[in-house]
């Protein structure tokens, strides 16, 4: 359980990184519109409705707000493919991970162990070759697209 509230907190941390993005209502508006969202994914998350926290990440992924935000957007590719992973999508959960490795990701060990993500492990693509390199290669925000969520194989 202190996985999973650590899991979904860990974005809030860098939420000064938000502060500066201006929403429809605001810097602070934007802030606590993602803070509420991220409690419900977790709620969601700890119910095993994953369906429906994937549906939030998805929404707070289409955010201008949030793929200006360096951290908070690296985590939230990275819950989307543990969601995706749990769903036995493997594509948009391998997606996911790699738009999040691409992005900058630093937790490379976390992924290694991470159980959410077991679906995984031995698909064409897998973890281990996505967490192979040392250092992720640098994508422009340009260039991620609004959803992260192509895949290529």
């Amino acid at each position: 359980m202190t996985r999973i509230i650590l899991f979904f907190l860990f974005p809030l941390l860098f939420l000064p990184s938000l502060s500066t993005a201006q929403g429809p209502a605001g810097q602070a508006g934007f802030v606590q519109y993602f803070q509420e969202r991220n409690r419900q994914v977790s709620e969601l998350w700890q119910k095993g409705d994953f369906h429906q926290a994937v549906e939030i990440l998805e929404e707070l992924l289409a955010h201008k707000e949030l793929r200006d935000s360096e951290s908070p957007w690296q985590a939230t590719l990275y819950n989307l493919a543990c969601g995706y992973s749990l769903l036995n999508q493997k594509e948009q959960a391998l997606g996911h991970l790699r738009n999040a490795v691409e992005a900058g990701y630093a937790g490379l060990d976390q992924v290694q162990r991470d159980t959410d993500l077991d679906n995984i492990r031995d698909t064409r693509g897998s973890i281990s070759l996505l967490t192979s390199t040392t250092k992720p290669p640098s994508v422009p925000r340009s260039a991620r697209g609004s959803l992260g969520t192509e895949f290529s194989s």
